[in-house]
């Protein structure tokens, strides 16, 4: 019986090892200027952030971008999902945003 619980440890470091030592991508796989980059200069719409990205100011360009995808009345995947109610709020997005969290009536 020893034996067989020296087995089952041996089983489970062994796992525990190569779940471990796995290797995983780290940080973003898509740089800010290569996102940018990527940008199609004729959509409708993007003529400010394309605008920004041409004069180097990254941020500035990342958050119209931003405020273009929130602003969008359709879903942009070409799909044929309903377009996004105007009158619903977006108060709960802005939180998860933030990393602002209610679990359980703690924020």
């Amino acid at each position: 019986m020893n034996r067989m619980w020296q087995m089952l440890v041996l089983c489970v470091l062994l796992c525990a090892s190569t779940v471990l030592g796995e290797e995983r991508a780290a940080g973003p796989r898509l740089s800010d200027a290569k996102l940018l980059a990527c940008l199609d200069p004729d959509c409708a719409g993007l003529e400010k952030v394309i605008a920004l990205r041409d004069s180097g100011q990254t941020p500035a360009a990342l958050a119209a971008l931003a405020g273009f995808v929130r602003a969008r009345p359709e879903t942009g995947d070409g799909g044929r999902r309903t377009k996004r109610d105007s009158q619903a709020g977006v108060a709960a997005a802005e939180k998860v945003l933030r990393h602002q969290f209610t679990v359980g009536g703690i924020t």
